[in-house]
Order: C-alpha cells, then sequence, then structure tokens
C-alpha cells in the first residue's frame, strides 16, 4: 500500500493534465504538488495546487479547483481510496478518505502488514549516526542525555523505514584536556591540590582510593547512564585510535598533495573558503601541534572509509560555529560523494514547579543525568527531551514529568495504551471461551462500517498518517514530531472512549469487531512508543 499523501499527488496530477491539456507542458509533477493535512472537519488531505497556478493558467483558482476535482472524481483510482474531492475557498482540494479504504487498512494493520511498505531505495542507504560523543572527563548532564534521545529515537525511526543504519559515541581520550583529567586526578590520590587549570569537581575523588584509569572510569559511568535510558551504541570510537594509527598524518597529506590545504606562516590551513566557510581554517598550527579540527577531520574521513552514504552528527549548542567547516571538510575528503546533517541541538533548563533548578542537593554541584534520569524514570525523560525541535531551546520541568495525571502528555500515551488492555480484559470476563481463542474474527469478516464513528474515522486517518509521519522524520530528521503525533492520536482515542460502549454483553460480533479496531489503535500506540524508547504499559 503507497503512502497516500504519494497517491494524492498523483492522483492530482494526472487530474491537472485532463483539465488542462493545453498546458501540459507547465503543469506541476506529482512530486512537485504539495499535499498537507487539514483540519479533519474539512477532509483528510488537501492539496493547494489551484493556487499556485492561478497566475500561469490565468484562472481563478477556485475554478482551477473545481475543475481538477472533478478530474479527480474521474480517475480510475479516486473511487478505490476516496469519498469525496471538493473544491473550497480560496482554492484548495479536500480529500476524504473512504470507509472501504480504512478497512482495508485496518486489515493490513491487524495482519502486520502495515509496515512492510517500504521504499526499496532505503535499503541502499548506508548511515552513520554519532551523538553524544562527550568528553570522558565527568559524569553527563542533561544537555548530553537530549542528544542521546535526537540520537537513538533518530536511530530506531530510520531503521524502521529500511535505512541501513548505525550509531557511534566518539571518546575523546586524547588531548589537553585529558592530560588535565589525570593531572587533577593524580594529585587528589597524592592529597595534593589540583592544578589551577585542572578539573575541581567532586567527582573525581570517587576515583581517590581506586587504580582505574580516568578515562576508562568515566567512560564506563557514560555507558551505563546512557543504557539506564535506554541509549545503547553500535560502536565507541577512541581519538587516540587516530593517533596511533597514522590517520590523522594520513589525511593532512591527502588534503597538501590535492591542493585542499596549503602552508602559511609556519601552519597547514584548510581552503574551506572553496566549500562554503566563511574563512580557511588551521589545521596544523606553527608549533607543528594539530587542532581539535584536524583530529575531528581524521575522524571524518575514517567514517567516509568506511562507505556511508550519510553522516549526521548531532551537536550541542556550542558547535555552531562547526557546520560550515565540516561541510567543506567532508565534501573535499569524500569528493561530494558523501552527505553530512548536522544537528545542532540547544539547550536545557532544569525546572522544578516552575523555579530555576541549577545544583544536585545532593552534592551542591551540578545535576547528572543519572539523577534525573532516577528521580522521573527513563519514560518521562526520554519524551520531554523528544517532544520539542532541537532546534529550540528546552524548560524542563521535573516535578510535571513525575506527574501520575492527565496532564502528564507521557502518562496520557501510555494511559491509551493501558485503557486497551482494560477493555480486553473486560471483553475476556464476559466472553472467556472466546478469550480463549484469542477472540476468533477472520479479517474478511470484519467489516469497518459496523462500528465506524467519526472518532473511529479519525483514528483511522491518523494510522494511515502514521508511515508518513515516520518518512517525514527520515527526511527531516526532526523527531518531535513523533511524540507530538502520538498525543493527539491518544487524545482521539481518549475522546472515542469517553463515548463509545466498547464490550456488548448482549453482541459478541460488535465486541470483536471493537476489539479488532482497538487492537490497531493499541499496535500504532505500541510501536511509536517504542521508537521513542519508552514502555507501554498494560496496568496503569
Amino acid at each position: 500500500m503507497d503512502a497516500i499523501k504519494q497517491l494524492t499527488a498523483e492522483i492530482t496530477a494526472r487530474a491537472l493534465v485532463k483539465a488542462f491539456p493545453e498546458n501540459t507542458g507547465s503543469l506541476p509533477s506529482s512530486a512537485e504538488i504539495k499535499v498537507n493535512y487539514p483540519d479533519e472537519q474539512y477532509g483528510h488531505y488537501a492539496v493547494s495546487a489551484p493556487l499556485e497556478l492561478a497566475r500561469m493558467l490565468r484562472k481563478n483558482p477556485l475554478t482551477i479547483a473545481a475543475e481538477t476535482a472533478e478530474a479527480i472524481r474521474a480517475d480510475a483510482v479516486y473511487g478505490e481510496i476516496f469519498e469525496s474531492a471538493e473544491a473550497v475557498k480560496p482554492g484548495y482540494i479536500n480529500f476524504r478518505v473512504s470507509g472501504k479504504y480504512f478497512q482495508s487498512v485496518l486489515r493490513e494493520i491487524q495482519a502486520r502488514t502495515f509496515f512492510t511498505h517500504i521504499p526499496e531505495e532505503n535499503a541502499d542507504q548506508k548511515i552513520l549516526l554519532e551523538f553524544v560523543s562527550a568528553n570522558p572527563t565527568g559524569p553527563l548532564h542533561i544537555g548530553h542525555g537530549r542528544w542521546a534521545v535526537i540520537g537513538s529515537v533518530l536511530a530506531h525511526v530510520l531503521r524502521r523505514r529500511g535505512f541501513n543504519t548505525e550509531c557511534e559515541f566518539y571518546v575523546n581520550d586524547a588531548g589537553n584536556q585529558i592530560e588535565k583529567l589525570i593531572e587533577s586526578v593524580n594529585a587528589i590520590r597524592k592529597e595534593l591540590p589540583v592544578p589551577e587549570d585542572g578539573y575541581h569537581g567532586n567527582y573525581l575523588h570517587a576515583l581517590k582510593n581506586t587504580d582505574d584509569e580516568p578515562v576508562d572510569y568515566f567512560l564506563k559511568d557514560h555507558k551505563e547512564t546512557l543504557l539506564h535510558m535506554q541509549t545503547g551504541f553500535d560502536r565507541f570510537f577512541r581519538e587516540s585510535a587516530l593517533h596511533s594509527s597514522g590517520a590523522v598524518k594520513k589525511m593532512l597529506g591527502i588534503l597538501i598533495n590535492s591542493g585542499a590545504a596549503y602552508t602559511k606562516d609556519g601552519a597547514v590551513w584548510l581552503n574551506s573558503t572553496k566549500y562554503g566557510d566563511d574563512k580557511d581554517r588551521v589545521l596544523v598550527k606553527s608549533d607543528g601541534s594539530y587542532t581539535y579540527f584536524a583530529v575531528d577531520i581524521a575522524y571524518h574521513h575514517d567514517k567516509i572509509s568506511r562507505g556511508y552514504n550519510l553522516l549526521v552528527n548531532v551537536f550541542g549548542a556550542d558547535h555552531h560555529g562547526y557546520v560550515h567547516r565540516l561541510n567543506a571538510a567532508v565534501a573535499l575528503l569524500s569528493q561530494g560523494r558523501t552527505r553530512l546533517k548536522l544537528i545542532i541541538g540547544q539547550l536545557v533548563s532544569l525546572f522544578r514547579n516552575g523555579e530555576p533548578v541549577k545544583m544536585s542537593k545532593r552534592t551542591g554541584e551540578m545535576i547528572t543525568l543519572k539523577e534525573v534520569t532516577d528521580e522521573i524514570g527513563s519514560d518521562a525523560l526520554r519524551y520531554f527531551l523528544a517532544a520539542r525541535s532541537a532546534n529550540s531551546p528546552l524548560d524542563f520541568d521535573l516535578e510535571l514529568a513525575k506527574k501520575q495525571s492527565m496532564d502528564n502528555p507521557v502518562y496520557y500515551i501510555q494511559y491509551a495504551y493501558a485503557r486497551i488492555c482494560s477493555v480486553r480484559n473486560k471483553a475476556s470476563e464476559l466472553f472467556p471461551s472466546k478469550a480463549a481463542e484469542n477472540f476468533p474474527l477472520d479479517e474478511n469478516e470484519f467489516l469497518y462500517e459496523t462500528i465506524r464513528s467519526p472518532s473511529a474515522d479519525s483514528l483511522c486517518a491518523k494510522m494511515l498518517r502514521y508511515p508518513e509521519e515516520l518518512d517525514d522524520i527520515c527526511r527531516t530528521m526532526e523527531i518531535h514530531h513523533l511524540p507530538a503525533f502520538l498525543y493527539i492520536f491518544a487524545g482521539v482515542f481518549h475522546k472515542m472512549y469517553n463515548e463509545t460502549k466498547f464490550v456488548h454483553e448482549q453482541s459478541y460480533t460488535i465486541t470483536v469487531h471493537y476489539l479488532m479496531f482497538l487492537d490497531c489503535v493499541q499496535h500504532i500506540l505500541s510501536d511509536g512508543l517504542a521508537l521513542l524508547g519508552i514502555h507501554a504499559p498494560e496496568k496503569m
């Protein structure tokens, strides 16, 4: 089953050619036609092409819409999907999906084949996601948690839609910061003052009476904290490996020999302005030491050599200036064959009942990611960190995240799942023999019209949209659309729950129809929650 957005664009493109044959060469292709989701009182899908074509066709957009809608209704595919296609002011065409098509969608979801319709070309894409990549010099904080959620949810969605996706954590275990860390820990172990430019956090005292290497100690802590919040990686890549293998020197040789880098004032520079950067960047300082950027380029050269088509990096706000220079480096080293996508996440501010929280009550220092996870739980943490665009700063209220009420969006969505479990349990009590057989109903016996209502139609329309939402996330890399979708979807279910009697004591047929329908609703909820890394509880 193709995405309805795509089919809507295709049927509109054909109708435009039929309605305005004299302008065939100037009319938009299906790929150029925008399909939107209108308010459902107007329809399930909408196109605005008539508005955009008014000047070229020299007609009133509403007239264009009316003539195109008439051609749409005459299309052979129309009756298989839609029950209406109407022109509305000022020049839109609104489509409403038919109950017949909703029935076919429900049957596919029931058979668990609805998500198997994945574009074949997705499997040819090899994607590497790099995220978190915190320096192993101390515990993770809430900002790292945001990058962890963005990266892991994006990986789940990309994999769900068939992309060959791997996750990687880059470990900065070399350089000046690591030397300062080791000096600081050694001073603490010898009960000497920590160097002024060293690390002074009390968290270092945990290493005082151990033989642990500081980097290994904090990397182990990072891994445990991330797993505690349902975030795993395929690989932890150490910066030190780039130095020991000679990868940095090799990368510099490639750039110099190709003319992409040059020597000036005793330093080596990348000719990054040629690729859109605002200035050329130093790779090797005049004292012969590598800049951090040079090592980072070597790391990305290693990524390119592993054959990825797309590199996605989730960075913190302090990396904003990195966008142009890293894009230039990847373009140079891959000769344009590898694409780079940088997601720059903004800061997270913690609040408690509207008041800023800056310090841990336990330590008097920064609040660690582990402390936040322990206080509110992984589910709430992941939802709230995913719910806002990475481009926007996030105000995170700890007390709201802990609420066990409908005011808490995580609870609101999970409760929808749990409510469906309770409906099924009630049906099992009334029809125990049928429950023992798992409520048999052949898919060919299921008739959507038996239970059809405006709320059911609304839920069906959103189920139909679910794969389209996932595809949009793969295209835009903006994961906040998934929790927003689930929240709205759960809201429509709660409305239907409050106005519908699902279990009918005198009618097994009606009851089992509702159970099949609710199984589909629950499947979308559980799948979406799984992609967010959130549990779907059966009782709340």
